[in-house]
């Protein structure tokens, strides 16, 4: 079974959405009740300000409405904090640019060789493209990891080495 996941965005422009049709219903929905009141009661003594079947909005579509507001806010919030995150995780990659930078000798033959291999590599690939020993490149891997360049994840027997 595939596994979906939504970002915030998505889920925030969903229930705006949702929101919006729901205002959309809650406004026929008044009218109706409003047009009515007026049919029903148009032989009413009562002057108009007065009988409660000819106001402009009933108490129950006011709540719904101020409910449906707060839901369009939210999914606001949502959308506007995703950029927020993105902007975060532009600024990270670019710390780890300027780690890479830095780096030299085997640390730098490693980093190259994973971003040969379009940034994703199983371990023992990495062995066998740089001729180093198994403990050599887990030593290279550390340090890597250390100052957040790589990840590895465990995939199986072998470990998947990810750069950031």
């Amino acid at each position: 079974m595939k596994k979906i996941i939504f970002s915030s965005k998505i889920i925030g422009l969903i229930i705006l959405i949702a929101s919006i049709l729901l205002s959309i219903v809650i406004y026929i929905h008044i009218k109706d009740i409003i047009n009515m009141g007026k049919e029903l009661h148009k032989d009413c003594p009562l002057p108009d300000n007065v009988c409660p079947y000819k106001r402009s909005i009933p108490a129950e579509s006011t709540m719904g409405l101020v409910i449906i507001s707060g839901l369009a806010l939210f999914g606001l919030y949502l959308i506007f904090n995703d950029i927020d995150s993105k902007k975060e995780s532009i600024i990270e990659s670019e710390k780890i640019k300027e780690a890479a930078k830095s780096l030299e000798g085997e640390e730098k033959l490693v980093y190259e060789k994973i971003k040969e291999s379009d940034g994703y590599i199983f371990q023992n690939d990495l062995i066998a493209k740089t001729n180093f020993s198994k403990v050599k490149i887990t030593r290279v891997l550390d340090k890597l990891e250390t100052k957040n360049i790589v990840e590895r994840r465990r995939r199986g027997m072998s470990n998947v080495v990810v750069l950031r």
